[in-house]
């Protein structure tokens, strides 16, 4: 069975202030017979600051949130055109 879920985890050493990241990543889908897909390209965003009870929409679980509901759109809309 394929991976449906991608998780990024990252320790920058801090407690309770934590830096800011942006980067992109590159995702290409595989099948059994390693046909590959048009690679999409997601930017993870987040812009850090100090630990908080309820992160707010910019916060890391939304970020990851949309990330991994937008790997699973396209991986829906891949297996439907191939």
């Amino acid at each position: 069975m394929a991976a449906r879920a991608l998780f990024v985890t990252r320790i920058d050493g801090g407690t309770d202030d934590q830096e800011a990241l942006d980067f992109a990543l590159s995702v290409v889908a595989v099948d059994a017979a390693g046909s590959e897909s048009e690679a999409t390209e997601v930017v993870v965003s987040d812009p850090g600051g100090g630990c908080a009870t309820a992160p707010g929409p910019a916060g890391a679980g939304s970020t990851m949130g949309f990330v991994l509901g937008a790997l699973a759109l396209r991986r829906h809309r891949w297996q439907r055109s191939g």
